[in-house]
């Protein structure tokens, strides 16, 4: 839906320094509690009366150089970050038809879909999804991974988790709005609307 006839409501700006702030403040306390969390998921999935903690912070790689193990985890967080992007650029595909675009403005990776209205209740499926999609892809790959390459999907599901938290605060900020508004997604900013014809 193409914004003709309606008028800003309420934004949401992630990239303002006191939301930044805040963003990885919950980031950090994020991925805390989601260690804790997906390690107390993960013994429950894999069956485990006593795991060695040391399997879910095992990062070598038998055969490859320590360096390159660390690069390797490196890439692998940065993909699932990516993919964390493209979930939300297919939920705005799948909702609009219109190909969104995912940029880097900062620190901030996102993916964007202007000049198209959404639904508040699609804002949120698309604000949520990733954190969804890849906690359970993740818990299922751990469930069944050998022992030897748990660290690689246990560290970039908390890392994704964690890094959800903006998505966190949209939705939060997404679920105050009113039930016909019709949000616009640049990406770092969320812009509100609602129609003139009330």
């Amino acid at each position: 839906m193409i914004k003709n006839n309606y008028y800003q409501i309420s934004t949401f700006n992630l990239s303002e320094s006191s939301k930044v702030r805040i963003s990885y403040f919950y980031r950090v306390i994020g991925l805390i509690i989601f260690t804790f969390l997906f390690y107390v998921i993960s013994i429950l999935l894999r069956n485990e009366t006593s795991p060695e903690l040391s399997n879910f912070l095992n990062i070598q790689i038998k055969g490859l150089d320590v360096w390159l193990s660390y690069l390797f985890i490196i890439a692998d967080v940065f993909m699932v970050l990516y993919l964390h992007e493209l979930i939300h650029a297919s939920v705005f595909f799948l909702s609009s038809r219109v190909k969104p675009k995912i940029g880097i403005k900062g620190f901030l990776i996102f993916a964007s879909s202007e000049e198209v209205l959404y639904k508040k209740s699609t804002m949120i499926l698309n604000a949520l999804s990733p954190f969804i999609v890849i906690s359970i892809l993740g818990l299922i790959f751990i469930s069944i991974i050998n022992t030897q390459f748990l660290f690689w999907i246990f560290l970039p599901v908390v890392v994704n988790a964690a890094a959800s938290s903006g998505d966190f605060m949209a939705s939060n900020w997404l679920r105050s709005l009113p039930n016909d508004a019709l949000i616009e997604d640049k990406g770092y900013l969320l812009i509100a609307y609602q129609s003139n014809n009330k």
